[in-house]
């Protein structure tokens, strides 16, 4: 199930859990009426998919038991649960809720040695890092002795000081 068929707008008396590994996670208005009765911590993102931000709560498998017994279940798969309530779930309260939560940057993260260290962008051409890329390819490990392996990685590594 994608993203996009998560958070379509559904009947205002239903929750949706979505079971994602080994979590359950609520979507838009499920996730208010969650964090309503249980005060799970809200996550709100940019999804690019769906151009638009979507506010999330999750939570492990063994706290599903411990949602509001007034829930009559409707439908149970493995994978996506639909609670039935009791009452309906405040549209305007739910949108003013999700406008005053702050929205979640996710960090960047850049495992490349030839980035910097702070996560800021790299400041190297593309080309100079694919010239350095080739002579890695091309360097004759299984004929070079461990102090040609050393000596080869110094330079390297002192042509690519000049990158971060």
């Amino acid at each position: 199930m994608t993203i996009c068929e998560k958070i379509i707008e559904k009947s205002p008396k239903e929750i949706h859990l979505y079971k994602e590994g080994a979590f359950w996670i609520a979507y838009e208005q499920s996730a208010y009426y969650i964090f309503l009765k249980k005060g799970y911590k809200p996550t709100k993102k940019f999804v690019k998919k769906v151009n638009s931000e979507v506010v999330s709560v999750g939570f492990p498998e063994n706290a599903l038991a411990s949602l509001d017994p007034a829930f009559n279940e409707k439908q149970n798969g493995e994978m996506h649960i639909v609670l039935q309530m009791e009452e309906v779930i405040n549209e305007a309260e739910f949108r003013e809720w999700k406008n005053n939560l702050e929205l979640h940057i996710a960090e960047e993260r850049n495992f490349s040695p030839l980035h910097k260290q702070n996560g800021d962008n790299p400041c190297y051409k593309a080309a100079e890092v694919q010239d350095i890329v080739g002579r890695i390819r091309a360097f004759d490990l299984s004929n070079a002795t461990p102090m040609d392996c050393m000596m080869f990685v110094h330079a390297l590594k002192k042509e690519c000081n000049g990158f971060v």
